[in-house]
């Protein structure tokens, strides 16, 4: 299993900023910039009791799909976000999200997050 360290400093950046020192993947790049809008404007519905151990194997399974690091990063943030914000673990959606990380990447793991975030926008975020 590939685990990568991120170094202290980049915790304090955006996220689009950690993804781009990450990848040069558009996909990966395009989730990050959406995860910084859908976390500035998302009302959440509010946390759930979504037990620990089912987060865990929800965040290794994203990060299953692909070997880039981005990959990792940006499921560790969306499982942090989810455990704040969902009262239930998000499910994957096809919608405006999704189609954008569609048309910029091939990579498997981009465009499962980007139905997650779909997923997330639909589950966790009062109309």
């Amino acid at each position: 299993m590939v685990t990568h360290q991120l170094p202290r400093s980049w915790l304090a950046m955006p996220i689009s900023d950690t993804v781009s020192a990450l990848t040069t993947d558009p996909g990966y790049r395009f989730i990050a910039q959406q995860f910084e809008i859908v976390r500035g404007s998302c009302a959440c519905v509010g946390p759930g009791p979504i037990p620990d151990p089912d987060l865990i194997e929800w965040a290794n399974q994203i990060k299953a799909q692909s070997l880039d690091p981005a990959c990792s990063y940006l499921a560790g943030a969306l499982a942090q976000a989810a455990l704040g914000c969902c009262p239930t673990v998000p499910s994957p959606i096809n919608g405006i999200i999704a189609a954008g990380a569609r048309d910029r990447t091939l990579d498997p793991g981009a465009r499962m997050l980007g139905k997650l975030l779909d997923g997330f926008v639909d589950n966790c975020c009062s109309d």
